[in-house]
């Protein structure tokens, strides 16, 4: 449980320092998600996202995390702000609370890769 919580830490922080390279460090190749992104897609947009943000701010409320076996489902409520311009807008939750996102994560030897993200309802176009 150490392991997957680090790895929710790690990448919260690859976030906001806008580092593609670590923001992708613990995302499997064979990520799917509900909307059909792949693991590409989402390089790839995290890329432009981070091209046209001079901030982002990661803020986590909650974290439950179930594993069974060699696969962990990790629910937290956060919020994301984005500044751009010196101009702050919330892409995920708001000022007065946090969305829920459910993150599934499945062994590989000894580390976890996250495999899919679910229930992302951005209020903005991120890019």
């Amino acid at each position: 449980m150490i392991r997957i919580e680090n790895i929710i830490t790690h990448s919260v922080a690859a976030v906001e320092s806008r580092d593609l390279g670590q923001s992708m460090k613990h995302v499997s190749l064979k990520y799917k998600d509900d909307r059909g992104f792949s693991y590409f897609t989402v390089k790839n947009v995290l890329r432009r996202f981070y091209e046209n943000t001079n901030e982002v701010i990661v803020d986590i409320d909650a974290k439950k995390i179930a594993i069974d076996n060699n696969r962990a489902v990790v629910n937290i409520k956060l919020s994301v702000v984005t500044v751009v311009s010196g101009s702050s807008q919330y892409i995920l939750g708001s000022s007065t609370g946090r969305d829920d996102l459910q993150i599934t994560l499945e062994k590989k030897g000894l580390s976890w890769v996250i495999i899919r993200v679910g229930q992302i309802y951005l209020k903005s176009k991120p890019i």
